[in-house]
């Protein structure tokens, strides 16, 4: 009996140490090279299907944008394997665990699934969910209106030398995830304004200035767009 007793404490110990181990091997985690402030919970605790997300919640990466991701914490000796759904393309790097993956224009969501092996027959599985937000389109409308759009489908203007043009902002964007930034450059200056107002200098610009608008969302997703000013040397006339 005493044998027997002896045995199945022996049993017992093993299973807790193997099960410890096996907690111990689960210690790494995914790390996103997306930071982003927006914080989506799609998902909560007793949903049925409840996911096999830590926290029950996605991490974020903008559609059509390329985001890498790390394996920190891998243990010693282990191998992996991912698997990717809602993206167009992915390349993995094996010498620092990391995964660049291209997500989809289209998806609303995406999954990230990484499989860990042991040398000692461990195995350890983390998934994550991705709330993939749907970008901003940045626009420009002008006054003057522009003259046309060039074979690359850039707007332009012909305008004469010290004329003024009023950029407006004429972005579009999801309600989930509106417009917060609106940002202009065109040479050496900047704004951070949702309009813009251009005086077009042929002293300072040449012949042509090339006029770019940036806008970016609350989750960190972002847009730009370019508009080209064709500047006349000849000042316009001024009538009294």
């Amino acid at each position: 009996m005493k044998n027997f007793t002896f045995i199945l404490l022996s049993l017992l110990v093993m299973s807790c140490s193997a099960l410890a181990q096996q907690g111990d091997f689960c210690n790494f985690y995914i790390r996103s090279g997306f930071d982003s402030e927006c914080i989506i919970t799609n998902y909560k605790p007793g949903d049925d299907p409840e996911p096999l997300y830590d926290e029950h919640q996605c991490m974020v990466a903008c559609r059509g944008s390329y985001v890498t991701y790390s394996i920190v914490g891998l243990p010693s000796g282990a191998s992996y394997d991912w698997a990717v759904s809602g993206a167009d393309s992915y390349t993995t790097n094996t010498n620092d665990n990391t995964i660049t993956v291209n997500w989809s224009e289209t998806a609303g969501i995406g999954t990230l699934i990484l499989s860990v092996y042991g040398p000692n027959d461990e195995f350890c599985e983390k998934q994550l969910c991705i709330d993939l937000i749907e970008r901003p389109i940045a626009g420009i409308i002008s006054n003057p209106i522009e003259t046309g759009y060039n074979p690359s489908g850039i707007q332009y203007i012909n305008v004469c030398d010290g004329q003024e043009i009023q950029f407006y902002d004429n972005s579009t964007s999801s309600s989930d995830s509106p417009i917060v930034g609106y940002y202009w450059k065109v040479g050496a200056e900047t704004a951070s304004t949702q309009n813009y107002t251009f005086i077009a200098d042929y002293n300072t610009y040449g012949n042509t200035a090339t006029i770019y608008h940036h806008v970016i969302n609350e989750c960190g997703c972002e847009d730009g767009i370019k508009y080209i000013v064709n500047i006349s040397k000849y000042p316009t006339l001024e009538v009294d």
